[in-house]
Parts: C-alpha cells; structure tokens; sequence
C-alpha cells in the first residue's frame, strides 16, 4: 500500500516538474518578448532601457533555473513558479502600455487621408433636379479658390455632362441662386458654413441634389527642428466644435507655445479669435484669426506666421473634447479665477467658481475656458484664462506621479482627439527627455490685443462683423519675445 502511494507521489511530482519547466520557458518568452517591445518601440531614455535589460536579466538568472532544471527542490520551485507569475503578469501590463503608446503616438501623427463633401444645391421649390444624374446638361456655379479637393470635385461635376461656371464669393452665389439667375450651386463644407452665417434660413430654402465625396490628403507643413536640443514653435489651435478631429471648424484658440528644452522654459503667446490677419491661401485677403480654421490647419499656421513673422514649426489641433478627456484623465486641475462666476452650460449644467483657487474637472475647465461676456475686455481675458488652464495642463501633466499613475488613462482619454505634424520620433524624444529630467517647466505668457472694430471680411464680404485690429507695436514686441525665448540657452 504504501509502495503504491509513493509511485503516485513520485507521478504527480513528476508532472509539477514537466509543468515548472514549461512555465520557465513560457516565462523566458514573455521576459524577451518584454525586451523586444521596450527596445524596438524605443521610448524609454537609454539609461533606463539599460536598466530594464538589466533587472529582466537578473530576474531571470534568478527564477529560469529553479523552474526549468528537474533536481531543483519542490519548494524552491513553488516559490520561483508564485513570483515568476508575478513578474510576466508586470511584462504583459507593461507590453501593453508600451504598444498603447506606440499606438497613440501613430494615431495622432499619421498625415491622414479624409473625405470632403460638396454639396450640388438646387432651390427647394425647383422640381428638375431630384439626383445627380439630373444635372446632365446643366452649368453649376461654384467659387474657384484653393481649398483642397475643389478642382477634383470640378472634375467630378463634368463627369455627370454638366460644366462648371465660378463667381467671385460666397454671398453672390446664394444672391444669384435666389434671384434665380443659376439653377445649380456647389459648395464645400467649409463654404457651406460660411453660407449659413450670411444668410441663416439657407437650407430651408434649399434642397441637395447630391453629395460629391472627395478624398484628400493631409500635406506637411512641418519645420523640423533637433527638439532635444533647439528651440521650437507649436501651433496649438483649438476648433469650437467635439467632432471627429479632422472635421475643420472655427479656430476660437490661437495659442504659440515657444519651447526651449535646455533652459526647460514655455512662452504661451495667445492671439485674440478676432483678430484681423491675412490668408495666404487665397491671396492675402483679410478674415478673422478664427475663420482660418474653417479653411484648415494650413491656413491658421500661414497666418500666424504672416502675423508674428516667426517659423511655425509644429502644430496641435485639439477641439473641445480634448480638453475635457485631458483634464479628466489626469484627475482636474487647480485654476485661479480672479472673480466669482456663475456660467450655464449648453448641456444644461451651471458652473460655480469662486475668486481664487478652483479644482476644476474637464466640463468645468472647458466652460472657464471658453468664457467671454463676463469680463470687461472680452476675448483677451479669455486668453488668459486659456493660458492659465494650459499652465496648470501641463504643470500637473509633467509631475512624476501624474505620469505614472494615470499614463494609461491620459492615453485612452485623448485618442481620436488630438492631432499633430510632429514625427513619432520627434514625439518620443521629448517624452525620453521628460522621463531623464521630470518637471522643472518655467511657464510665462503673452497676450496681443488690439482696438475693435466693424468691417467686411473674405468670409463675410458684404456683412459687416467685429473684428479686432492688431496693436503693430505691440506685435514687434511680442515678435522680440518669442525670439529672445528661442535663443536663450542653459
């Protein structure tokens, strides 16, 4: 009897041990695989990759051969089998983070193709064109300027035996369609947005025919610099809407964001919505700053460069949702407001801040943020309440432990909001930088401001709207500033 029991014994040890030795493989797997991941994805600054290789190999060293060779002792065994499970379930997690932010990183820098509607409109009431196949024959009117895909989409209307007529703007194209001297119009999305704050009740009025899809891809506009060692500008523009980011809409924040990585400094430079600039694009006519948004991200850099007469190295375009996934992901924010608010929502939501230090969530920042009609001076104020929400952004952004406890969260919150011209590699290095260096940032900032005014616009060239005249004087001063932030060394 006691025989019996001691082959049974010797058969399930015999199983443990087959078992240790392919969870030490299993083990040795995970473990390269881990190093694999942190070396290709390259991420971490090199001292800190060394170390991980280091402490991966140490621990393996120390577990492998308790697991793989049979002679080692059954406790010593349970115990490497307890900790080895440990440490794959930390490389899983971590080869998991890892691919997250390569993943991200692709997301937010890819040059992406997006599909741009225009839109065949008739007048309501006209009875002949019910569908695209009707427009055979037909000449459609259309504004001839440079907004990507219109050529194409020209291309596309021929393509249906119809031809393409152009005149001068916007407004005459809704003039002339209801006056009745052209059946057909054409307009982008862009010019579509721009009809409707010229004359409100368009769509009712109108019907589509049909929609041409066009697919265009995003051209770079990047000046690259070495971000380890220069200077270097971003472009931060933030469109008034929480759609898809690649959606144009109206830039309402302009904020350059002067890096100096040596000196660890950041000038925030902020450029009132209304301010009047010229785009280039459409052969230097004048708009406001934030119309330049409905034109896309290239016409926003254009004119803050013709603007400032600074390099606009990089751009950042965020919408309302990044701000608010952003502050929610590193768990708020503390901002001073220099007087008490009490601000409804378009959600329905009223908002209180007192004078002083306020811990605002996303929802709450974002409607600080966007404030206006409270302050005496309007749309300046409202830039530096921009600022301060930014500072206090990336002050909590930067610290150790928001970094390491909510990493995966800022992640997950800030995809499919965010995007810009840096490369990957670009971006990783400031993060490695980061990580060798963690916070530190002295943050200063600057406002343009300007006189008020009323005046006809490209986006509105027979309605007068505000618009804020530039301070040229002021302008040159700023110009200094942004230069002298650039060239300051360590």
């Amino acid at each position: 009897m006691d025989q019996g029991n001691n082959q049974n014994s010797k058969k399930k040890v015999s199983f443990f041990k087959k078992f240790t030795r392919f969870w030490g493989a299993l083990f040795t797997l995970i473990s390269a695989l881990f190093l694999s991941t942190l070396f290709y994805l390259d991420i971490l600054p090199l001292n800190y990759t060394i170390y991980a290789f280091l402490g991966v190999a140490f621990l393996w060293l120390m577990f492998f051969p308790a697991l793989f060779i049979i002679r080692i002792k059954k406790n010593r065994k349970i115990i490497s089998l307890f900790l080895s499970t440990l440490l794959m379930a930390g490389y899983v997690t971590g080869i998991s983070y890892l691919s997250g932010t390569a993943n991200f990183l692709s997301g937010i820098t890819a040059f992406s193709s997006q599909t741009d509607d225009y839109y065949v409109i008739a007048r309501k009431g006209d009875l002949r064109y019910q569908s695209l196949k009707d427009i055979e024959g037909s000449t459609v009117y259309a504004v001839d300027d440079d907004q990507d895909g219109k050529k194409d989409a020209f291309r596309q209307v021929r393509k249906h035996s119809a031809s393409v007529d152009c005149y001068e703007d916007i407004p005459t194209l809704g003039t002339e369609l209801f006056n009745e001297k052209c059946e057909l119009i054409m307009l982008s999305e862009n010019d579509k947005q721009t009809m409707l704050r010229i004359s409100p009740n368009f769509e009712e009025k109108t019907k589509v025919v049909g929609v041409i899809k066009i697919k265009t891809k995003e051209k770079s506009i990047a000046k690259r610099r070495n971000v380890k060692r220069e200077s270097y500008n971003i472009l931060i523009s933030g469109i008034d809407h929480d759609k898809r980011i690649d959606e144009e809409g109206r830039s309402d924040v302009n904020m350059l964001v002067t890096v100096n990585p040596r000196k660890k400094t950041v000038l925030l430079t902020s450029i009132p919505r209304d301010y009047r600039v010229k785009l280039k694009k459409f052969g230097d006519a004048e708009d406001k700053m934030t119309h330049t948004g409905l034109y896309g991200i290239d016409c926003t850099v254009d004119a803050v460069e013709e603007l400032l007469d600074v390099d606009v190295n990089y751009y950042v375009k965020v919408n309302y949702a990044t701000v608010r996934e952003m502050v929610d992901a590193i768990g708020g924010i503390d901002v001073y407001s220099d007087m008490d608010l009490t601000l409804p929502d378009e959600s329905g939501e009223t908002y209180t801040y007192t004078k002083g230090n306020n811990h605002l969530m996303g929802n709450q920042a974002l409607r600080f943020a966007r404030e206006r009609d409270s302050y005496e001076n309007g749309d300046i104020h409202r830039n530096m309440n921009q600022q301060a929400v930014m500072k206090a952004i990336i002050e909590k952004a930067t610290s150790s432990t928001t970094i390491l406890n909510k990493y995966g969260k800022i992640l997950s919150g800030l995809k499919g909001y965010i995007r810009t011209n840096m490369s990957e590699k670009e971006i990783k290095t400031i993060i490695k930088n980061e990580l060798k260096d963690m916070g530190g940032w002295k943050i200063s900032s600057q406002n343009l401001i300007g006189e008020g005014n009323s005046d006809t616009v490209y986006s509105s060239p027979h309605s007068h709207v505000y618009i804020m005249e530039p301070d040229l004087e002021l302008i040159k001063k700023t110009r200094a500033r942004i230069v002298k932030a650039q060239k300051s060394t360590k």
